[in-house]
């Protein structure tokens, strides 16, 4: 196909259209979301669509560093179009708050962009709602962030939804002797529940056959808290007999994820809460408690989030920060299309425009859509 025909009947990739009920639906979407969010003391921001590589270059694992589409500027700078909005948003706020205007509690709902497959083009998705509490590093700031986005999910996709849990620093001290690139591979290979990759990954990191086992068959449990309290248990038993116990910030993060499931599963049901030890964050920068949402029919998980405590830092705010991303494309096409709004229409049957126009103003004024 010539370059002009191509431009004409084609879009690049990376990019989607929206259709009117589509849209509609959308904005309605985004709009009852925000309104709740706005209910919990979550104000709005909004983050620049570009912004320089270099600057977030350092927080980009391998794994990461191609997922986003970059440019050169007229002085010759890499420019980043903004793949995710919590790493525009860190540098953005480190650079307008200091310590004594924490926490702060804000939310977004932005188009983001991503490279992917051309061929799957009508499922990319391209727009993040979603929340950041910042400048609260307790247990109580993961809840919070929990439950209001299980409040947001259940907003759209009533009871539908199912939260894993699990943390980024039972990973990071398995693999803790370990270089980073081999850290990523174990941490990779876990949330593909690969196992054979995450034994011979323990493997370099000294870890013999047998604690293998009863690591992995704890790391690759998925349950309720107290079926997590019970494999924990074991995992204690088991490597005390096999001489190889878990370090203590290891239990304490176990430990910590069960409290935290069994306070969300009060509120949602034990069957809707996952302790999940193979979630260990979507991203490089998460540091901690990492979760995502899961929808029947969805073909990936509906939103993720976790705690990044050193990523502000990285822009000279040292402070922690817990949020979550609302891949809002995803839910809308699980979600019950709404009708296009009714519009009345004043038709002209020989009247002069002013006349029909007062006509529609009156009725506006009441609160109906009304066109000429």
């Amino acid at each position: 196909m010539n370059p002009k025909r191509r431009a004409i009947l084609d879009q690049p990739s990376g990019t989607e259209g929206l259709q009117l009920r589509e849209t509609w639906n959308h904005k309605r979407l985004v709009g009852e979301l925000s309104a709740l969010m706005e209910r919990w003391g979550y104000l709005p921001i909004r983050t620049p669509v570009l912004d320089y590589y270099d600057a977030f270059a350092p927080l980009l694992s391998d794994g990461h560093t191609g997922a986003m589409y970059r440019l050169i500027d007229r002085e010759g700078d890499i420019l980043a179009v903004r793949p995710d909005a919590t790493l525009f948003l860190a540098k953005q706020v480190a650079r307008m708050l200091r310590n004594d205007d924490l926490p702060v509690r804000v939310y977004y709902a932005e188009t983001i962009l991503r490279p992917d497959d051309r061929r799957n083009i009508s499922r990319n998705e391209f727009f993040q709602i979603g929340a950041e509490l910042i400048g609260d590093g307790t247990t109580d700031g993961d809840l919070e962030v929990a439950v209001l986005l299980m409040q947001l999910l259940d907003s759209a996709l009533p009871e539908q939804s199912v939260l894993h849990i699990g943390s980024r620093v039972i990973a990071d001290e398995i693999t803790g002797t370990l270089s980073e690139p081999d850290a990523e591979a174990f941490r990779r290979a876990l949330a593909l529940h690969d196992d054979p990759t995450c034994r011979s990954v323990l493997a370099v990191a000294g870890v013999g056959a047998e604690p293998a086992d009863v690591i992995m068959g704890f790391l690759l449990s998925i349950g309720t808290a107290a079926e997590t309290g019970r494999a924990l248990a074991d995992l204690e038993r088991e490597l005390g007999r096999v001489s190889g116990s878990p370090s203590s910030c290891f239990l304490e993060e176990a430990r910590r994820l069960i409290h935290i499931a069994k306070v969300l599963e009060e509120l949602y049901g034990p069957e809707r809460i996952r302790v999940d030890p193979s979630e260990t964050g979507s991203q490089g920068y998460h540091s901690g408690v990492a979760f995502q949402a899961y929808a029947p029919g969805a073909e990936a998980a509906v939103a993720s989030g976790g705690r990044y405590d050193t990523l502000y830092g990285h822009f000279g705010l040292e402070t922690p920060a817990v949020g979550f991303s609302i891949m809002l494309r995803r839910l809308e096409r699980l979600k019950c299309a709404g009708e296009l709004p009714t519009i009345e229409q004043v038709k002209p049957d020989g009247r002069e425009f002013l006349d029909r126009l007062r006509e529609a103003e009156e009725a506006r004024h009441s609160g109906r859509n009304t066109s000429l």
